[in-house]
């Protein structure tokens, strides 16, 4: 019998660059369509000045309606480092909805990256 073959994959997002998270959606948009969604597991770590890009009202309607659209699926994950809230001013209210918190951006990097997360710094 043969091993159906699992993406795990580990989009790592640390600038407040709206252009780099857009290319980070598609790239796990195309990987889902191209390998189907129950082969791929997806995390999106944000630290240091990203979390800035997952508080409400201020990425284009059309990046937050992909990034939903990733979230709404059981095999994507979406985490913002605690720590770089903290140090940003910004209260976990302020987030997204779909957004997950995590003590430490880096911390979670390493995990994924320990698990065979595949990571890719759009």
């Amino acid at each position: 019998m043969e091993t159906k073959l699992e993406y795990k994959v580990l989009f790592h997002i640390d600038q407040y660059d709206e252009d780099l998270l857009v290319i980070a959606i598609k790239n796990a948009l195309n990987l889902m369509a191209d390998r189907g969604v129950s082969s791929v597991r997806i995390a999106l770590v944000a630290n240091y000045v990203a979390p800035k890009l997952f508080v409400k009202n201020v990425l284009e309607e059309e990046t937050v309606e992909n990034l939903a659209t990733l979230a709404e699926n059981q095999n994507v994950s979406i985490f913002i480092c605690n720590n770089s809230l903290r140090s940003l001013n910004i209260d976990k209210t302020e987030l997204l909805d779909f957004c997950e918190i995590v003590p430490a951006g880096i911390v979670k990097i390493v995990e994924l990256q320990n698990r065979g997360f595949a990571y890719v710094k759009p």
